[in-house]
């Protein structure tokens, strides 16, 4: 206790001026120390919040890969036959370059080069002059049991087979109809179909209710 009188006494000895100058140095550190304190948790709530929001590279680039590649299937006359990553909105064009492009036996008036692919999807590239089994031509398995089931035909999709089984429509005239789908792209509407060579409206009328557009 005598440690703490002799300093009482000391301080009750000092200028009121320099105890005043003494309480606002000790307020202004108080106040430093606190300012200093808040400013670190607000550093901390700052990355936290940073951290949780962030998305990595990594991460993003992987969602990506999932929603744009495909895998499909190309067989027959093709110099490099097999299963090809794809991106999504790629065309049966683009799978057959890939795929080192057609042998010198390939018939490929039978094939829609123009069609997007789909995954899953198997392409079938015929010899010229053989027969192509419809199933395997150019649709992925849902496409196909639709056709079949309903009897429409796609004209967008369809290969010459396929549009052979149109009333009136033989080799010749689906030939015709795949060429002008490669020059003006697909069809928008069955009515278009009268503007390729040597389909005339009577002609349309005998089979435009098989025929659909997608």
């Amino acid at each position: 206790m005598a440690f703490f009188d002799a300093w009482k006494d000391k301080w009750e000895e000092i200028d009121w001026k320099i105890k005043v100058g003494v309480l606002f140095v000790c307020l202004i550190i108080g106040m430093g120390l606190f300012w200093m304190s808040r400013q670190g948790e607000e550093v901390e709530e700052a990355a936290t919040s940073l951290a949780e929001t962030t998305i990595l590279p990594q991460e993003v680039e992987d969602k990506t890969t999932v929603s744009t590649v495909i895998y499909v299937d190309v067989k027959g006359e093709i110099h490099h036959p097999g299963v090809y990553q794809m991106k999504a909105e790629s065309r049966v064009k683009d799978l057959i370059e890939a795929a080192g492009g057609f042998t010198p036996l390939a018939d490929d008036q039978k094939l829609n080069l123009a069609q997007l692919l789909e995954d899953q999807m198997v392409i079938v590239v015929p010899k010229k002059g053989e027969e192509v089994n419809s199933e395997l031509a150019q649709a992925p398995t849902s496409q196909k049991k639709e056709v079949g089931k309903e009897g429409k035909v796609n004209i967008n999709t369809a290969t010459v087979e396929e549009l052979k089984t149109l009333k009136g429509i033989g080799e010749k005239k689906a030939e015709a109809i795949i060429e002008y789908r490669k020059k003006n792209g697909s069809f928008k509407n069955k009515e278009e179909l009268m503007k390729v060579r040597g389909i005339g409206k009577k002609l349309y009328e005998s089979f435009q209710e098989r025929v659909i557009v997608q």
